[in-house]
């Protein structure tokens, strides 16, 4: 948050970003905004510090390093995926089809669709200055495409509940707070018993209502984000002038000539200050 901040002033920024996704990988999806967004000189340093950070830890254990990044890096299954608090797309696959070998390769596409459009969707609020939204849209895509995402990574819903009331959707915003603050996906049998969360219909919104919270997020900031809405503010403040240049242009009057009488029958005011 400290590195974007800075990123929004056009201050140097990155190395925050690059310790934090050396410790851990999921806020890596800043460094692809901070490239989008062509602040390529923070997209590197992030990248670089990541990098280096990295290499510093083989130095210090280079057995825990090949084993993690040979071996544990691409094996989800060591973590539990269908446990309730994995709160990804994935691990609510996994509980609703039964297993991790249900779901099929076809899963693939699915975080690079979402990560593809929640990049994009924080680029536009990013280059209409409203960066706290694009860092709440942000946080929120590298929950939904990472395969695990434990309920405690879901630190993202206080800027999103900061988006929410900043705009006046205080009513969004206190649904939002219940949701995290009861998580009532414990609720549930998230034991294994014949009725695991996920397998039965009526348990599915409540079982994955972390990751309901998130997908109703990026979909209310896609609306307010619409190209239609820019494209009605712009006709809006052009229509005027287009207007008036199709209008036979006015006699010139002296300002002390041309007075107008106010509509409640105050004083005379000249023309032009305030007249339309």
């Amino acid at each position: 948050l400290a590195d974007m901040h800075r990123a929004s002033r056009g201050r140097p920024a990155g190395v925050g970003i690059g310790v934090a996704t050396a410790i851990k990988l999921t806020p890596g999806i800043f460094i692809v905004l901070l490239l989008v967004t062509r602040r390529t000189k923070d997209g590197i340093t992030a990248a670089g510090t990541f990098a280096f950070c990295t290499l510093l830890a083989h130095a210090i254990a280079p057995d825990a390093s090949r084993l993690y990044w040979l071996h544990t890096f691409y094996d989800t299954s060591r973590v539990g995926v269908p446990y309730i608090s994995n709160q990804s797309p994935l691990g609510a696959l996994t509980r609703t089809l039964r297993g991790t070998a249900e779901v099929g390769d076809w899963y693939t596409a699915v975080p690079l669709i979402i990560g593809t459009a929640g990049i994009f969707l924080a680029a536009a609020w990013a280059r209409r200055g409203d960066w706290l939204t694009a860092v709440a849209v942000t946080g929120t895509t590298g929950l939904l495409v990472s395969p695990i995402s434990w309920a405690h990574h879901w630190v993202w819903i206080v800027p999103a509940l900061a988006v929410l009331i900043r705009d006046g959707h205080r009513t969004m915003a206190t649904c939002g707070y219940v949701i995290f603050t009861l998580a009532p996906m414990w609720l549930t049998p998230y034991t294994a018993t014949p009725l695991r969360p996920g397998w039965h219909l009526l348990l599915l919104p409540v079982a994955n209502c972390y990751l309901l919270a998130g997908l109703f997020f990026l979909a209310h900031s896609f609306c307010l984000a619409r190209p239609t809405r820019l494209r009605q503010g712009t006709s809006a403040t052009t229509s005027e002038p287009s207007t008036r240049r199709n209008q036979p242009p006015r006699p010139r009057v002296p300002a002390r000539l041309a007075r107008t009488t106010a509509p409640d029958g105050g004083l005379e005011r000249p023309a032009g200050r305030g007249a339309l």
